[in-house]
């Protein structure tokens, strides 16, 4: 268990689950929903009444096969003909879309190579309801559009959006974009309030802006002219990228000078530049003007990009950067409190003590 009176994070009076965590969510009535796993084939969802502090596990869909060699994947040492870790696989992401009574988890394995479906259960009863495969790699963020119920995006290796038609049924979307080159690694995404547009963040300062409704590319561009190498140690590039209101954005790298910066997404032009010291692993919006960013060595701080001041570090960095997880992950924020999973562990914090 985890507790600092420093930095706010008492997790004493939390219910602290067995074996690892991989990803979490918050719901509006005072839930979390957890997913953990404690042997290979032992997969859970932990639903913790945060209030009350009581929670249920319950055992949750496991992907059955495969996607390269199509084998069983619950034992990778029977099936040796198969390189890939994916016979390892478990939930990667959870988001709750309370306006359907659904929560959604996406799937992965272990290191490159996944399973890529989204699986929907019923947030009453836990019961499977259905699966959509969106890639063969692992998914590592699901977001439901503010304003729309039925579209939310997938975050994997690429960066593809979801429909839920009237009866129900789920597509994938593949994402359109204008050029022809390559583009680097998905980090992370954000709808805008409004739920019109969606920006997503690559490695190598790269940036892309969409249209929700045609899921056509508007905008590709780098925030940061430094030249790269792509021998060098890739997380030195890695940029992360949040709305905080309609027409501005924030985007956050490493950089002495320009690190975190707020961009007119009508000009596509960075109206305020300010320092960032650390390798950013997600960033999250909490108003207009404040946003949590979290590092890959576990780091969590407060910002308010208004007047460009760190207001308060919530969590101190262990020191070094793990490759997989990457640091803070899931970010997820809700009724003042703010939850989020480093090291394969899950902490909340309350931001209205700040």
């Amino acid at each position: 268990m985890f507790y600092n009176k420093t930095y706010l994070c008492n997790m004493d009076k939390y219910f602290v689950p067995e074996g690892y965590c991989y990803a979490l969510a918050l719901a509006p009535n005072n839930h979390l929903a957890l997913a953990t796993k404690k042997e290979k084939t032992k997969q859970t969802l932990c639903i913790i009444n945060l209030e009350k502090n009581k929670h249920t596990e319950f055992l949750i869909p496991h992907i059955t096969k495969c996607p390269f060699c199509q084998g069983p994947n619950t034992d990778r040492t029977k099936h040796g003909v198969c390189s890939w870790n994916t016979h390892d696989t478990h939930c990667t992401a959870v988001r709750y879309n309370p306006k359907r009574n659904e929560i959604f988890m996406g799937y992965g394995g272990v290191g490159y190579g996944g399973t890529g479906d989204v699986v929907v259960i019923d947030s009453n009863t836990y019961e499977f309801k259905t699966s959509t495969e969106f890639s063969n790699y692992d998914i590592n963020d699901i977001k439901i559009c503010p304003t729309n119920e039925n579209i939310y995006s997938v975050l994997c290796i690429g960066h593809e959006l979801g429909r839920i038609d009237q009866n129900g049924e789920h597509s994938a979307i593949n994402l359109e974009y204008e050029s022809n080159t390559m583009y680097p690694t998905l980090l992370n995404m954000d709808f805008s309030p409004q739920g019109t547009q969606l920006i997503a963040a690559h490695q190598k300062f790269y940036l892309r802006h969409y249209d929700v409704d045609t899921a056509r590319n508007i905008k590709d561009w780098f925030i940061n002219d430094k030249r790269y190498n792509e021998s060098n140690y890739v997380h030195k590039y890695d940029c992360v990228c949040a709305y905080i209101n309609e027409n501005e954005m924030v985007t956050c790298h490493q950089d002495k000078e320009k690190g975190l910066q707020i961009w007119d997404m009508r000009s596509y032009e960075a109206v305020r530049k300010m320092p960032f010291s650390y390798i950013p692993s997600n960033i999250l919006s909490i108003t207009s003007s404040k946003v949590v960013i979290g590092g890959k060595d576990g780091t969590l701080q407060l910002w308010d990009v208004r007047n460009g001041q760190c207001l308060k570090t919530i969590s101190e960095g262990h020191g070094y950067i793990s490759v997989y997880p990457s640091g803070v992950r899931h970010l997820d924020y809700q009724d003042n409190r703010l939850a989020w999973i480093d090291n394969y562990k899950y902490y909340i914090s309350d931001l209205s003590l700040f």
